[in-house]
């Protein structure tokens, strides 16, 4: 016999998955652009421009996750529902942070692969693609 407070793990919505899917698609596609436009912009010279430009995506990021993590929660709370409230919202929450993560990860990628060029001295090779 189950307890009261026993609950079968259901799968999210549809139309959860949906929202996860596009925070993460947009998160990535933003961050990859910004990165080409301030490399073929200001053509940064040294790692240290990189990254500077590591720690300012990063950090958008990050911040977006923290704002989707106090509103996932703030909805769970308002909702009112009794029971599982916090542990539902951080279910829903974990698609998010997944995406976030490897956004974060692409961030450090092409912070790597840009120093890798900068210091091998490829920045032309880039300016005549």
């Amino acid at each position: 016999m189950q307890a009261p407070n026993d609950k079968l793990e259901a799968p999210l919505p549809a139309s959860w998955m949906d929202l996860h899917a596009l925070f993460g698609v947009l998160s990535w596609i933003y961050v990859v652009a910004c990165f080409q436009r301030c490399m073929h912009q200001r053509l940064p010279r040294q790692p240290a421009d990189i990254h500077g430009l590591s720690r300012r995506l990063s950090r958008q990021v990050y911040l977006l996750l923290y704002v989707l993590l106090f509103c996932a929660q703030t909805v769970a709370v308002r909702s009112g529902a009794p029971g599982h409230i916090l542990s539902d919202a951080a279910d829903s929450f974990r698609g998010y942070l997944a995406y976030g993560l490897f956004t974060i990860a692409t961030v450090h990628v092409l912070a790597a692969v840009s120093r890798h060029i900068i210091s091998n001295d490829l920045v032309p090779a880039l300016d005549s693609i």
